[in-house]
């Protein structure tokens, strides 16, 4: 379901009320909102985050209210409740240089390792007419595999393979030596998604066992 059609709103309520959790977005964490005569004008970040908190801190309630009626005399320890997740929302429109999309994908994993949830999921929006670059694509490729939730040890493995350009390059050949072009990333309709996926994991598993 594409974010343009469900407005930032609507998607981040929907992965939440799906997966539960908290929120993290690029205006958050300092970069400049969509919107105005050249973005989409998505609602910011305080009007979102206000009504999905409603929505979220009820579901809270009603969830630790049947996970307490499953335990009978509160001595029940097989069941536990549902994995929260922190949902990050990262865009870039047609104004920003390229290599903010990377950025923002960076810093806003990096603060959604900082909660208290365990898994993180997201979601990358791209303006038409962005110029993005290879560290953009690669980023992109980055969010296929947390956009349906991975854990916060894999998610700051990734942040600190972004932030290296040695990484970085390494990454990107072994994506063009299983003969996928690193651009050819940001056509979600790519057959070739879950290969990549299993690249990426493979190479940030094997960095984190080094570190």
């Amino acid at each position: 379901m594409h974010i343009r059609n469900m407005g930032a709103e609507g998607w981040l309520g929907h992965l939440l009320d799906v997966l539960g959790g908290d929120i993290v977005t690029a205006e958050e964490v300092g970069f400049t909102p969509p919107g105005g005569p050249f973005g989409y004008g998505a609602p910011g970040r305080s009007t979102v985050q206000r009504r999905v908190k409603k929505r979220r801190n009820k579901r809270r309630r009603a969830e630790v209210g049947a996970y307490e009626a499953a335990r009978p005399d509160g001595k029940q320890g097989e069941s536990t409740p549902p994995q929260k997740h922190t949902a990050v929302y990262v865009y870039a429109t047609r104004q920003d240089p390229p290599g903010n999309l990377a950025d923002q994908l960076i810093t806003c994993l990096e603060q959604a390792t900082k909660q208290e949830n365990q898994r993180v999921a997201t979601y990358v929006d791209i303006q038409p007419g962005y110029r993005y670059n290879l560290k953009d694509a690669l980023a992109y490729a980055v969010q296929y595999v947390f956009e349906h939730g991975e854990s916060i040890s894999l998610a700051r493995t990734f942040v600190r393979l972004l932030r290296s350009d040695k990484y970085i390059n390494e990454l990107l050949y072994e994506l063009e030596r299983h003969g996928i072009d690193p651009l050819s990333v940001l056509d979600r309709r790519i057959p070739q998604q879950e290969k990549i996926v299993h690249i990426l994991r493979e190479y940030a598993e094997k960095l984190g066992e080094q570190w």
